[in-house]
C-alpha cells in the first residue's frame, strides 16, 4: 500500500484505524479458518462433554445397582460363641451403602458442576463466535467498500 493508503485509513486518529487493524488480521488469518478453529473449539468441547455425561451416568448406575444387591440380612445368621455373623454382615452392608453414596456422589458432582459449566461455556462460546464472525464480515465488507471508495478518487 502506498503511504497516503496507510495514513489515511490506519491513522490512530482515523475512527475506522481499529476496525481496519482487525479486518487486516481477520484477512491474513481468514475468515473461513477463524469459522473452523472456533468450530472445532465447540465439536471438542462437546466431546469432552459427551464423556462426562458418559461417566456420570456410569457412576450413578454403579451407585443404583450396588444398593439394589445390598440388602440387609438377607440370611440365616449363624451364631458363634459370643458373635453373630450379622455383626459382619451388618459391616459389609454399611460399606457398601458408602461406596453406593460415593459414587453417586460423583455422579452428581460430574452433573451438577462439571457438565453445567461445559455446558455454559459452550453456550456463551457459541454466542461469542456467532458475534465475532458477523462483526469480521461486517468489517470485511466495510473496508472493501473504503477501498473502492479511496480507488474510486485517486
Amino acid at each position: 500500500f502506498k503511504s497516503s493508503f496507510y495514513s489515511r485509513f490506519f491513522h490512530p486518529k482515523n475512527r475506522h484505524s481499529r476496525l481496519m487493524a482487525q479486518v487486516v488480521i481477520l484477512n491474513l488469518i481468514g475468515i473461513d479458518s477463524l469459522s473452523r478453529h472456533t468450530d472445532d473449539i465447540i465439536k471438542s468441547t462437546n466431546e469432552i462433554a459427551l464423556y462426562f455425561k458418559k461417566l456420570a451416568d456410569v457412576e450413578m448406575d454403579y451407585a443404583r445397582n450396588l444398593s439394589k444387591i445390598n440388602k440387609p440380612r438377607r440370611f440365616t445368621p449363624c451364631k458363634f460363641e459370643g458373635s453373630s455373623s450379622f455383626i459382619g454382615w451388618d459391616i459389609l452392608n454399611e460399606e457398601m451403602n458408602s461406596i453406593a453414596d460415593k459414587h453417586s456422589s460423583v455422579s452428581q458432582m460430574l452433573t451438577n458442576e462439571i457438565l453445567q459449566e461445559m455446558y455454559r461455556f459452550i453456550k456463551n462460546y457459541e454466542l461469542e463466535r456467532r458475534i465475532l464472525i458477523e462483526k469480521a464480515v461486517k468489517a470485511n465488507k466495510e473496508y472493501k467498500d473504503l477501498f473502492t471508495v479511496y480507488h474510486k478518487e485517486r
